[in-house]
């Protein structure tokens, strides 16, 4: 529901204004036996993920899509976890709702490089192929 998703994001924007102090502490590698700081880096990154997909919803008027906010979120996100897929997936769907298809593409790519089998890798990759060349016609036209 559309109230309960803008209450989640607003809870997860309240989470990361309380870590975003401390993030420095586990932007790199976290040390051995630093299991608290490891602990902080995987809930700053639950956060991130969480909220990107909040603001990926397309619920209603009253909490549209804010895809500068989910690129946001992904960036961030794959700086502390650069191998993740959901999150490539999902820059790249901001990407496409910013009609920067091409960089969408390329994030796809990238997903299905590191997860060949990802289904929402390539359905998302030939979306964004198909407008990029609707976007080409209507240009020429």
């Amino acid at each position: 529901k559309v109230g309960e998703i803008a209450e989640a994001a607003a809870a997860l924007e309240r989470g990361l204004r309380l870590l975003g102090p401390y993030c420095h502490r586990w932007s790199g590698a976290v040390p051995e036996g630093r299991t608290v700081l490891a602990q902080l880096r995987t809930a700053h990154h639950g956060l991130l993920m969480n909220l990107s997909l909040c603001y990926l919803q397309e619920r209603s008027t009253t909490f549209p899509p804010q895809p500068v906010r989910v690129l946001e979120c992904c960036v961030d996100a794959l700086l502390l976890e650069p191998g993740n897929v959901t999150a490539l997936v999902r820059k790249g769907k901001a990407l496409a709702l910013l009609q920067m298809h091409a960089q969408a593409e390329v994030e796809f790519m990238r997903a299905l490089q590191l997860e060949p089998t990802s289904g929402s890798a390539r359905r998302e990759l030939e979306a964004a192929r198909v407008a990029a060349r609707e976007k080409e016609r209507c240009m020429i036209d």
